[in-house]
């Protein structure tokens, strides 16, 4: 621990601890220059309570928080809010997916395809692998068939909610 901080364990699902590590390194040192860190520090609460509600600790992610901070905020937070910013940070990696599917896929990237030595279009569902590979996400952490539904549903709800919008225009 850095001397002039305070840190605590982020229970978190392994791949999201894999996508944290690769993007922030072995720990996060809380600031308000990132949405991380300035969604940590709106959940601070200098207020200590004892809670009952478990969480998975099976795999968690360093967080630490300058002194600074803890002295204005507070160091506390609640099982509810943890669970909160697990779900957030599960969003932020759903949308960076998201945003990495649409840019690869409209930028005409190609990949090589080994087994009949040629090259494709990018296409959703090798963009996921690639995404999960660049992270170290491997098949075990999350299954690449559930990413590509959760994206597909999303597109079209976003689809629908345009021609909606068009509609109303």
């Amino acid at each position: 621990m850095e001397s002039g901080s305070v840190s605590f364990h982020l229970p978190i699902k392994p791949y999201l601890k894999k996508y944290l590590l690769k993007k922030y390194g072995d720990s996060f040192v809380v600031s308000r220059n990132s949405w991380l860190g300035t969604y940590i520090i709106e959940i601070l609460d200098k207020d200590y309570r004892k809670s009952n509600a478990q969480l998975d600790r099976k795999s968690s992610y360093e967080i630490k928080v300058p002194s600074s901070i803890v002295i204005r905020n507070g160091f506390d937070i609640s099982s509810t809010k943890m669970k909160k910013l697990d779900e957030m940070i599960r969003y932020i990696f759903v949308s960076d997916l998201s945003s990495y599917i649409e840019v690869s896929k409209a930028s005409g990237l190609h990949f090589k395809n080994t087994a009949h030595k040629s090259f494709n279009k990018q296409n959703a569902m090798q963009a996921i692998y690639q995404f999960l590979e660049f992270y170290g996400i491997e098949e075990g952490d999350l299954r690449v068939e559930s990413l590509y539904r959760d994206y597909q549903r999303q597109k079209d709800s976003d689809n629908d909610a345009n021609s909606k919008k068009q509609k109303v225009a």
